[in-house]
């Protein structure tokens, strides 16, 4: 459904007669000949280009304003937009796309069910900006980001008209091109998009890829030219192995402890563990290293296949995918709630102790994905926790999941003597979450702690029996919900502040948002504790938040 020529120039309209399209551009005309000197930069720099394109403006007016674009859809939701790109030519497209020489931003929005909609007009437009950077001999690049969307919905006739949906893609450009300023790439699509991988694009500053469905061979040749990777991942898994090849064709890095062309990866992809041969995990791990992967990675998703048994057999896997890992991640499925696992098996104890994280720096307890366990389900207790070595590096502590209370204590009892962070805003009731920080104990410091909503009488009473046993916390940051009928709101509040702060050992900062508070109280709280205002040994800083229902205050230890 292409278009001729004179119908996809710019100013050129698809359905009109000639006597209507003179008549409009002659009203084009007038209008622009009466504007205001540099109108035309002002304005056009926010028109669409599928817009811009087909406005009757002079040759040198129409390739200025193109070159202020820095934003382009393709988008297959609007019906005239899905009809201007489907009708036009790929020529004209590359003829365009040569003026786009400040193109920050691509995307593709393609409806449901036709993942390569307009696929040659995304590809012929990248390289076409790629060749206007390159006659115009511009140096370095402007594309930082191309995203692939898929989440047009289109039914009935609307769908009927989609056309363009499988087209050939133009001839490479010879040399490859060079994207110098790409760092993203999102939505890749199985077979639909591998094709990108034979066009040998050049892509130093790439640093984050999105795919679903590629194989190694194809995701491996596509990122082998970057040198800044920190995240290549999507909803597909390969074993070691595959993954291993992935990352092969990136050099090399020279021997020394630092630098590489991986020494910035932070994540991949889902690994697939087989059987009970760690051959593949061992390559991967060699692959990274020599890359510069020495310790970046901050996770590893691993899936288990079925009937994967772990014992003995397979405790040399294990061992590999530890010599990987930086961050312990304990998650909640709907089989922990049926099976607890307060009694543990001694192979598993066996398996447990063994298992070190000397690299771990992040220790986290969260539910399973879309697992959402029922309310009021009690906190589950997994002794194997207590069985675990402890993580020397880790600095956070975050408990994600209203049954973590005990979970958050048993890793507590592992972390090291001081702590940057510990989150225990979504652990359930005031009790649980002291209980977090006392199992921390004493002899812990931590710098900042997130305790999130909470009954401050509840948490007053709580810190009388357990004041003794937390540990020193430097910065406390928690909210507070103003009960029904408290009109005093500021006096209120105050008091409560009174009766914590001197419990917390260490603290040098307290931030209390207080929530769902009436426009009455908000004026009380800014009426009673002004900033400068003094609480115990404590001065308010700042008030933030007027806006909505939330109250934000700081205050600090006088020095």
């Amino acid at each position: 459904m292409a278009a001729s020529s004179s119908d996809a120039q710019p100013g050129g309209g698809a359905s009109e007669s000639d006597e209507e399209r003179q008549r409009r551009a002659e009203r084009e005309r007038r209008f622009w000949g009466n504007a205001p000197p540099g109108l035309h930069s002002i304005v056009m720099a926010f028109v669409p280009i599928h817009l811009l394109i087909q406005l009757q403006l002079p040759p040198l007016a129409w390739q200025h304003a193109v070159r202020k674009q820095h934003h382009l859809t393709i988008s297959a939701a609007d019906e005239d937009q899905r009809s201007f790109w489907q009708r036009t030519t790929i020529d004209l497209v590359g003829e365009w796309a040569t003026y786009l020489r400040q193109l920050t931003t691509i995307v593709l929005r393609y409806p449901f069910g036709f993942p390569r909609w307009c696929f040659d007009v995304f590809v012929a437009i990248i390289e076409g900006h790629i060749a206007g950077r390159r006659a115009a001999n511009l140096t370095g690049g402007t594309l930082e980001t191309i995203a692939i969307e898929r989440g047009v919905r289109l039914t009935g006739t609307a769908r009927q008209s989609v056309a363009r949906t499988n087209p050939p893609l133009p001839a490479p450009l010879d040399p490859p091109p060079t994207l110098h300023a790409l760092t993203t790439i999102a939505g890749l699509w199985g077979d639909d998009h591998e094709v990108l991988a034979d066009r040998r694009w050049l892509m130093p500053s790439l640093a984050v890829v999105r795919q679903e469905g590629w194989d190694a061979g194809s995701l491996g040749q596509f990122i082998g030219s970057s040198r800044s990777l920190r995240c290549v991942d999507g909803m597909w898994m390969f074993d070691g192995d595959e993954w291993a090849s992935v990352f092969e064709g990136i050099p090399a890095a020279p021997a020394g402890p630092q630098g590489g062309p991986l020494a910035q990866l932070e994540r991949i992809g889902t690994i697939l563990v087989w059987g009970d041969n760690p051959t593949g995990i061992e390559r991967l791990q060699e692959v990274l290293m020599a890359r510069g992967c020495r310790g970046s990675l901050k996770q590893l998703d691993v899936q288990f296949c079925p009937r994967f048994f772990i014992g003995r057999p397979t405790m040399r896997v294990l061992l590999a995918l530890d010599r990987l890992a930086t961050s312990v991640s304990y998650f909640f499925t709907e089989d922990g709630l049926t099976d607890p696992h307060t009694d543990p098996s001694p192979a598993a104890i066996d398996i447990a102790s063994t298992l070190s994280f000397d690299k771990a720096t992040s220790v986290e307890v969260k539910n399973a994905y879309e697992f959402h366990p029922p309310a009021n389900t009690p906190s589950p207790h997994p002794a194997i926790i207590a069985h675990m070595q402890p993580f020397p590096e880790a600095s956070e502590l975050s408990v994600r999941s209203k049954l973590g209370g005990a979970a958050g204590r048993l890793l507590a009892d592992k972390m090291p003597k001081k702590v940057g962070r510990v989150d225990i805003e979504r652990v359930s009731g005031a009790e649980e979450k002291v209980g977090v920080l006392a199992s921390l104990g004493t002899a812990r410091e931590v710098r900042t702690v997130q305790m999130g909503d909470i009954g401050v009488d509840q948490l007053e009473q709580l810190l009388v029996g357990a004041a003794d046993e937390l540990p020193t916390i430097k910065r406390l940051y928690f909210d507070l919900t103003v009960p029904d009928g408290v009109e005093d709101a500021g006096s209120f509040v105050r008091t409560q502040l009174l009766s914590v702060i001197p419990r917390i050992r260490g603290l040098q900062c307290v931030e209390l948002r207080v929530k769902t508070t009436t426009a009455e109280q908000r004026d009380s709280l800014v009426t009673c504790i002004p900033v400068g205002t003094n609480i115990g040994s404590f001065t308010v800083r700042r008030i933030s938040g007027y806006v909505g229902t939330w109250v934000t205050m700081t205050a600090v230890r006088n020095a």
